[in-house]
């Protein structure tokens, strides 16, 4: 029994390498992040897994290296070509965050206890004009509901309105928000049409629960302390 909990525990650890479906990376998927660095910014992805942001970051010639606590994901961004630190976040906080000026965290929060998140922001906080790339599961949306409940390693639901309020609380000011994957596909009088009949049938409130993409961006600034 000992040996098959002990094997258990292995496969939960690595249970996002075999999720990998090793899709090709393209800019466009991060371009809305990208607008906001600037030359002089250095990156830290927190949670960077295999390495996905990492690499179109490198192949924009922005400095930048990654955090992740799973060794067998920073193997696979090492073999791109990416550094990653295997360590605690909270602990590279602490001692590799000088001249970091961009804070990363791209399907990372939801991964984490409430308390760790908030101590993160915390942190970051401090740091005036520090920027911070967020990107969780969409919980106004029903899609996004969905993808919330694809890994048991989902562990914080992260409402939008709770979201803004925390870094609010913390400082920090929104200046980019955007829901992206999984929208109502259709446009024109077709995307008019199947608005309309779910406006009727449910109401504004429910029907942009069907319209909303899975996953809520926001881009944010700390003003430092």
């Amino acid at each position: 029994m000992n040996n098959q909990f002990q094997s258990s525990a292995r496969d939960l650890e690595d249970i996002h390498v075999w999720l990998l479906d090793d899709a090709p990376v393209t800019r466009q998927e991060f371009e809305r992040y990208l607008k906001w660095i600037s030359p002089a910014d250095r990156v830290m992805d927190i949670g960077s897994g295999a390495g996905r942001f990492l690499e179109v970051l490198r192949s924009q010639n922005i400095p930048a290296f990654g955090v992740d606590l799973n060794e067998a994901l920073a193997a696979r961004a090492h073999t791109k070509g990416s550094q990653v630190l295997i360590k605690d976040v909270l602990e590279a906080l602490e001692e590799d965050a000088q001249g970091v000026t961009v804070f990363s965290m791209i399907d990372f929060v939801e991964h984490v206890p409430l308390p760790v998140l908030l101590e993160i922001l915390e942190k970051i906080s401090k740091i005036k004009g520090a920027k911070i790339f967020l990107q969780t599961p969409n919980l106004e949306s029903v899609i996004g509901m969905k993808f919330y409940f694809h890994l048991p390693s989902h562990v914080t639901p992260l409402h939008p309105f709770f979201l803004k309020r925390v870094l609010a609380h913390y400082g920090f000011e929104i200046v980019d928000e955007w829901t992206s994957f999984g929208e109502l596909p259709w446009t024109g009088l077709r995307k008019w049409l199947v608005m309309k009949i779910l406006n009727g049938l449910f109401g504004p409130p429910v029907a942009k629960m069907f319209f909303q993409g899975a996953n809520v961006s926001m881009i944010a600034t700390s003003r430092g302390k």
